[in-house]
């Protein structure tokens, strides 16, 4: 091997331990002090899997890094990628869900665990069942790769190179396909990408907007320092709504209890959640202002740089899918390419401008696709709270339970998968003869049927980019419903 693996070789045992170290911050960060010393087999899932999402995006700029200084890690890291997702698939249809049923079934009036464990048992084992046939059987028909290449032919007639070589200009083209069949792995692997390539959608797609406009939001919403009157009227308010909602929430589960809450009235089980969690957000807001007057100086104007930051690259994100992906075709078709390379020629300008530190091009790729699942995090928070028959699954600095943090962690998992396929095709350019370029430019990107699906996802994207725009400013204020609103719909329904 050559220096350069030796140098790729450090880094891939440094990426793990950085995932893992990240992963354990994570948790201590957000969850929450009722799961203090219990719910082991939670977290052990939830580092497994954070460290995971992190370590797939982590590897791109590795496998790129390898491919483009001519290194000797290529095969391995084709190997690397294929039992890398293989785990990804295990975790998603079998490990997380038994995870979040097992926390879920807990009984406080069951002292053994094998209440929870039959529970948890049952359920992931049906959606095993079900996910297994459902992609085996699809297996003999579906999993069939088409990649199109081009045949160049012509005939010469000339004793001479010179004559051959103008001769030459007059070739013939000719579109074809090679139908390859994928591995049972790379075909599950692309069934897992159909569910996350809809998450990037819509959650990607809606963060790219929202995150920068959230954080400029943090900080125009950041607690001011208040007086004592001001702290004794506002907190007053508080303590009459917080009353409101303790008789509002007893009276839904009186409701639930005696079977008058109908199924489409569900709904009023989230909104009370909603207005609950909102109600905390505002104490905790009135608390910062009066007793430690108005918290942090420094922390709100980092948020301000870091939403200045984050429009930028948005807005290049957004311009970089219009002009390589969408006008006038897609980078993986042969016969129409993208009008512009964009941010695949910035990547090769940073590598040959550092030529004594050639990864720096890599380090950026790293840096727009990390900033993509970041994205689809933020998103699927924005999305929660909008979409009614979504769980509501906050994240709290040290108030976020396992259930929550499993679900979230889920989501980022299946999230990164579909980051990182969007990722390589966007750019393709850069990362053009890598292991993960070929698993899923040449694999997965180009299985028949399933590559329409992944065709339009660009344009998707951008659609759901501007419905988050729009209903970022449009929900400023983030409106949501009171005691009021709460008390007057359940009179109506008569269940007040």
């Amino acid at each position: 091997m050559n220096a350069i693996s030796y140098v790729l070789i450090v880094f891939g045992v440094l990426f793990p331990i950085v995932s893992i170290a990240a992963s354990i911050i994570f948790i201590w960060f957000y969850s929450s002090p009722d799961d203090y010393k219990r719910a082991w087999i939670p977290r052990i899932i939830i580092v497994i899997s954070f460290s995971m999402s992190f370590l797939s995006v982590f590897l791109l700029p590795l496998d790129v890094a390898n491919a483009r200084l001519s290194g000797d890690l290529g095969y391995a890291l084709g190997i690397i990628w294929q039992v890398f997702y293989g785990l990804v698939c295990v975790l998603v249809i079998v490990v997380i869900p038994f995870a979040i049923f097992y926390y879920e079934a807990e009984d406080p009036d069951q002292s053994s665990i094998l209440h929870q464990f039959k529970w948890a048992l049952l359920f992931s084992s049906i959606i095993l069942i079900v996910s297994t046939i459902a992609i085996g059987v699809s297996y003999y028909w579906v999993a069939i790769s088409s990649v199109p290449y081009q045949v160049q032919y012509n005939q010469v007639y000339s004793n001479s190179l010179d004559g051959a070589v103008e001769q030459n200009d007059d070739a013939m083209y000719s579109n074809r396909r090679l139908e390859i069949q994928v591995s049972f792995i790379v075909y599950a692997l692309a069934v897992i990408n159909v569910l996350g390539y809809f998450i990037l959608v819509v959650n990607g797609g809606w963060g790219l907007t929202a995150l920068p406009v959230q954080l400029f939001k943090d900080f125009l919403n950041r607690p001011k320092r208040i007086h004592h009157e001001e702290f004794s009227r506002q907190k007053e308010v508080v303590i009459n709504k917080s009353e409101k909602l303790i008789e509002i929430g007893r009276a839904l589960q009186d409701a639930q209890e005696n079977g008058k809450l109908k199924r489409g009235e569900i709904k009023l089980l989230k909104d009370f959640k909603e207005a609950s969690v909102t109600l905390e957000k505002d104490w905790d807001v009135l608390h910062t202002s009066f007793y430690q007057g108005g918290g942090s100086i420094v922390l709100p104007y980092i948020w301000l740089i870091l939403s200045f930051v984050c429009s930028c690259i948005s807005i290049v994100w957004i311009i970089h899918i219009i002009l390589y992906m969408t006008v006038p075709g897609h980078p993986t078709n042969v016969t129409a390419g993208p009008i512009n390379p964009c941010l695949n020629s910035v990547f090769l300008f940073l590598d040959k401008a550092t030529s004594e530190f050639p990864f720096f091009g890599a380090l950026v790729y790293l840096l727009f696709t990390f900033y993509l699942l970041v994205c689809v995090m933020v998103g699927t928070t924005y999305i929660s709270r909008l979409i009614p028959f979504l769980a509501v699954h906050p994240m709290k600095r040290r108030d976020t339970l396992m259930n929550s943090l499993l679900f979230n962690v889920g989501t980022m998992l299946l999230g990164s998968t579909a980051v990182n396929q969007f990722s390589t095709v966007a750019f393709s350019g850069y990362a053009r003869g890598t292991s993960v370029d070929a698993l899923f430019v040449t694999g997965i990107s180009s299985i028949k049927y399933l590559s329409y699906y992944f065709l339009v996802t660009p344009y998707a994207i951008l659609l759901f980019a501007a419905i988050g725009f729009v209903m970022t400013f449009i929900c400023w204020r983030e409106r949501t419903k009171n005691e009021k609103d709460l008390e007057a719909t359940l009179a109506r329904l008569n269940l007040n």
